[in-house]
């Protein structure tokens, strides 16, 4: 059985002008392991990307920053890593 995100689930991916006004306008930033690409390193199917990179915002970003699971960056650091992702 196949099962969809609903329209207020939905995945939403952002044009460079709008994912760049979401880093510019956070409250605040934090920088994580990429889940992902963790999870393929424990089946030993990981890739070369890097594994520093996922951004959280607002308030799980200061959650995860002040749990010592994400780190928190400035604005600038996330611009710079966003465009390093190639977008």
């Amino acid at each position: 059985m196949k099962r969809f995100l609903s329209g207020e689930n939905a995945l939403h991916v952002l044009d460079y002008e709008r994912a760049s006004e979401v880093i510019k306008t956070a409250s605040s930033i934090g920088i994580g392991v990429c889940y992902c690409r963790h999870k393929m390193e424990h089946i030993g199917n990981n890739c070369t990307a890097p594994m520093e990179i996922c951004m959280t915002f607002n308030g799980s970003a200061d959650s995860l920053t002040r749990h010592g699971i994400a780190k928190k960056i400035e604005v600038s650091e996330g611009i710079d890593l966003y465009k390093k992702q190639g977008f």
